[in-house]
């Protein structure tokens, strides 16, 4: 199973801009975004905690 299910190739004046379509059934990615988002998610809530 690939890491990615699709992908799309845009230009913008004189450049390109690859956008990559992750799926989201690969269990080690998905694992591997969802601790970003966790942590993410706490440092937020520190920095409101903070203000």
């Amino acid at each position: 199973m690939s890491i990615f299910r699709g992908y799309n190739l845009e230009r913008h004046r004189d450049d390109y801009v690859l956008i990559l379509y992750v799926n989201t059934n690969s269990v080690e990615l998905s694992s591997e975004l969802g601790e970003i988002i966790k942590k993410n998610s706490q440092d937020l809530k520190e920095y409101v905690q903070k203000l």
